[in-house]
This record gives C-alpha cells, structure tokens and sequence, in this order.
C-alpha cells in the first residue's frame, strides 16, 4: 500500500506539473516545457509535450515574421487596400471593414480606428465606391471603375476583388491614385487650348492681310508697308510660340540645364502689350 501510494503520488505530480505547464503555454509562455517526475508513462507524454511546445513556438515564430512583412508591405504601399468581410447580421451585398493601411486613409479620408469594424456603407459616403463593393460581393467578379472622391479631391483607379475560399465572404479593394495623371491630363488639354488660341489668332490675321493686298492693297504703297510689317511681326510671334514649345519639350527630357538670371519686367511687359 505504501508502495503504491508513493508511486501514485509522484505520478500525480507529473501529471500536475504537465497541466500547470500547458496552462502557461496556453498563456503565451511559449519556451514552457516540463520535467516528468516519473519514469513510466508520463515520461513520454512529457516529451510529447515539450516537442509540441516546440514545434508550436516555431510555427507562432514564424507566423509573427510573415504578419510583420505582411504589414511592413501593407504601411509602405501607395495604393490603398481595404477588407471587407460580409457578416450574417448584415443584409445581403454589404460587409463590415476588416482592414485599411495608411494609404487607404489618405485616399479615403478617414483613420483606421474609425473604419476597422464598421460597416461599409456607412463609413465610406461614395455611392460609386459601394456599388462596386455591393457587386463584387454578390457576383463574386471582380468589379473595375474609375472614382471620384468628393472629400478629399481624388480620382481613384479601384479594383474590388473577391477573397476566395470555403469560409471567406469577402472584398479586397485595391485603390490607386489617379489625381496626379487627371491633373497632368487636364494641364494637357488647357496648354494644347491655349496653345492652339494664341496660334489661331495671328494666323487669322496673316490671313486676312494677305486677302487684302491680293485684293489690291498691294498697289497702294503706305497700306503695303503697313501689312507686310504686321505680317513680319505675327509670324515672329508664332515663331517665338513654336521656339517656347521646343523649348519646353527640351526641358522636360532634361536636355536643358535651367540658368537662373534677373529680368528686367518692364521690357517683358512692354513687349507682350
């Protein structure tokens, strides 16, 4: 009987010490490990125990550096990405924001400890933006469109990707910024306006006194003069607005190093006027 109560006993310790030590593990004290007190079958549960552990600390290890580059990847991006996930209690084509990196919160306006948590549709007021998510989520397609977001002013490429999986029901939302190349587009189109404007003008005008002289203008000696000095001096105008364009587009490749000088405005003035 002693026997057997001193071999219970320590037996029952081991099996004690191997709870208290998987309650810590269990805790986040991952380089738990136990020493079996016996040398019967809590022996090799004691090693099967240490080796999980092991293995477990290894696999959270390696878990926590694929988050860590996950989110290194995610903060330093300059598109914006945002999760939606769809829950049960939500209607049908809405989703609850799972997550948004920093660009996200530029393009969109808002913090992430807003948004995480919320639901879409009523933490992102773009009706643009929700259809595509509404889509995606109910054709599970990916949906493409062009956006405008009123505040902040951005023009958004967006891309509303479904998450595929058995148990996944959700939206990855790429956003790229577009307000840079909308802008350029817009300079673009007002520079090739003006420019076209400003040629348009003396051209016209050319056009016009040339009519004249071949009407007969030409015979009459003080108006000829008077036109072919008009002349000279729009198609020396034209000509200083086609040298301005070469020298832009020179400028532009980098061909050109700009040399800074002062100018005397007054002679510039006189000059336009």
């Amino acid at each position: 009987i002693a026997l057997g109560y001193f071999i219970a006993r320590r037996t029952s310790r081991s099996v004690h010490s191997m709870t208290e030590a998987a309650r810590r593990l269990a805790d986040g004290q991952l380089d738990q490990r136990v020493e079996a007190l016996a040398s019967d079958e809590t022996q090799e549960l004691a090693t099967a125990f240490n080796s999980m552990a092991t293995a477990l600390r290894n696999m959270i290890n390696d878990l926590s550096e694929e988050r860590n580059k996950l989110s290194a990847i995610l903060d330093t991006m300059a598109d914006g990405v945002v999760v939606i996930f769809q829950v049960f209690y939500l209607r049908h084509g809405e989703g609850r924001i799972d997550l948004m990196n920093p660009a996200a919160e530029e393009l969109l306006g808002i913090s992430s400890e807003e948004a995480i948590g919320g639901r879409f549709l009523e933490t992102i007021s773009n009706l643009e933006l929700q259809q595509l998510v509404s889509r995606a989520l109910e054709s599970r397609e990916q949906q493409y469109g062009d956006v405008e977001m009123t505040y902040p002013k951005h023009f958004l490429s967006v891309f509303a990707t479904p998450l595929t999986g058995e148990e996944e029901n959700g939206v990855l939302l790429t956003l790229h910024d577009l307000t840079r190349i909308r802008q350029a587009e817009t300079t673009r189109r007002q520079f090739v306006s003006n420019v076209s404007h400003e040629l348009r003008s003396p051209l016209a005008s050319v056009k016009a006194m040339v009519e004249t002289l071949e009407s007969g203008a030409l015979w009459e000696r003080q108006t000829a003069a008077d036109f072919v000095h008009r002349i000279h001096r729009d198609v020396d105008r034209m000509s200083n607005i086609v040298e301005d364009l070469l020298e832009l587009s020179r400028l532009e490749s980098g061909q050109v190093t700009i040399d800074m000088a002062p100018l005397n405005l007054n002679s510039l003035i006189e000059d336009v006027r």
